[in-house]
C-alpha cells in the first residue's frame, strides 16, 4: 500500500472526526445568558413585567430541554 495514500486517508479521517466532534451540542447549563438592556422592559407595568418573566422562564425551560435532548442525542451518536 502506498504510504502517501495512507497518510492522506488518515488526515482526511482525522479532519472528519474533528469536525464531527466539534458539531456536538452542548448541555443547556453550558450556554451563557445574554444580557438584555433594561430599556427593553422600562415601559412595562409591574403586571406586564411579571407576565413577561413568567413567559421567559417557561420558554427558557423548553429551550433548555431541547438543548439537553440534542446533547444527549449527539452523545449517543458518538457512542456508536
Amino acid at each position: 500500500m502506498n504510504p502517501r495514500v495512507t497518510t492522506f486517508g488518515a488526515a482526511i479521517l482525522a479532519a472528519c472526526a474533528a469536525a464531527f466532534v466539534a458539531s456536538c451540542a452542548s448541555r443547556a447549563a453550558s450556554v451563557r445568558p445574554m444580557r438584555i438592556p433594561d430599556s427593553t422592559y422600562a415601559s412595562l407595568s409591574c403586571d406586564e413585567a411579571r407576565e413577561q418573566l413568567k413567559f421567559a422562564r417557561q420558554r427558557e425551560a423548553e429551550l433548555a430541554r431541547q438543548q439537553d435532548v440534542a446533547a444527549d442525542d449527539d452523545a449517543l451518536t458518538m457512542a456508536f
